[in-house]
């Protein structure tokens, strides 16, 4: 039987062509013969046969694989049907892999671009704030009196509450007296008076009055901020204190509230507390008694009618 394809004959029992390996199909072998066999083209006579390409030689004359073998020379050798290389099945294309991302000089551009801008908005978010404007500011006092070199906060509230955290605005009126800083807190400078003011950024104000005294002594600091009149005394130029545990003179009485300012009054001249023992010791007979630390000289009495007696005086 002979191949349709190439013309070759194949082995009676084969089923595909040994040559180019089309399947053949089997027919009547009355009909089979009567099959034309199909002849090989041949060049017109007008037709030149094509020739090389310029500058590559004429490629070899293949040998027909049908001609006969000359002699001592077998031929090639025809592949038994068991050889013949099956047609491979259609292997399915693998899906499309992503484009892997390249960073590019153009990328990285973009990329700090948009940091800036992310860093910018959020330093404009974070001064402007997010919070309610603030509609009204109120001192808690009417006044502030302080002395020179002396620091202290003044209190206020904002409307609405939830705008309480909105930054003010600090200024003093003379800053040659008194200064303030951004949180409030009053410096004194020198003797004298000034208005602090404090102002949102919605334009809300108030002021305070500030009344800034001379330094005082330590005497005077201490009868101030820790003492009553009703037991001690200052001198008027500040260079003694005198402080009285029974001031009326009850028989057998010490008053607890001066028993106490005297208790703060050797804290606050850092006195150490074995003073305090010793004038808890003393007895009538023992008479006046006196201690000295550097500048400062501390004198006593006690009597039962007249309680403890503490005198201090600058050496």
């Amino acid at each position: 039987m002979r191949c349709p394809t190439c013309g070759k004959e194949a082995p009676p029992e084969a089923n595909f062509c040994t040559h180019c390996g089309t399947k053949l199909s089997r027919q009547d072998p009355a009909a089979e013969a009567e099959a034309p066999t199909p002849a090989a083209p041949t060049p017109s006579e007008n037709q030149a046969p094509p020739s090389a390409p310029a500058g590559e030689a004429a490629a070899a004359p293949q040998a027909d694989p049908s001609a006969p073998a000359a002699d001592g020379d077998p031929g090639p050798a025809e592949p038994p049907f068991s050889e013949v290389p099956a047609i491979p099945p259609e292997v399915p294309s693998s899906p499309e892999q992503p484009a892997k991302f390249r960073f590019t000089a153009k990328t990285i551009v973009l990329a700090a671009v948009v940091v800036v801008v992310v860093v910018i908005l959020v330093i404009v978010l974070a001064v402007t704030g997010s919070g309610p404007a603030v509609t009204a500011v109120e001192f808690t006092q009417n006044s502030l009196s302080i002395q020179v070199g002396e620091d202290e906060e003044v209190d206020y509230t904002i409307t609405p509450v939830e705008a309480e955290d909105a930054k003010l605005q600090w200024t003093s009126s003379d800053s040659n007296v008194a200064v303030v800083d951004s949180d409030g807190e009053v410096h004194g400078i020198a003797e004298g008076t000034c208005t602090v003011t404090a102002t949102a950024k919605s334009g809300a104000s108030a002021t305070i009055d500030v009344t800034v005294r001379p330094e005082l002594s330590s005497f005077q600091a201490i009868y101030y901020n820790l003492l009553d009149s009703s037991y001690a005394s200052l001198g008027a130029d500040g260079s003694y204190l005198l402080i009285d545990t029974n001031p009326n003179d009850y028989d057998d009485y010490s008053d607890d509230e001066a028993i106490q300012g005297l208790y703060y009054t050797l804290i606050a001249l850092d006195l150490p507390d074995s003073l305090l023992q010793k004038m808890a010791a003393t007895r009538a007979l023992d008479g006046r008694q006196s201690e000295d630390y550097d500048d400062l000289e501390v004198s006593w009495s006690y009597h039962p009618d007249k309680g403890l007696e503490v005198l201090f005086t600058v050496a």
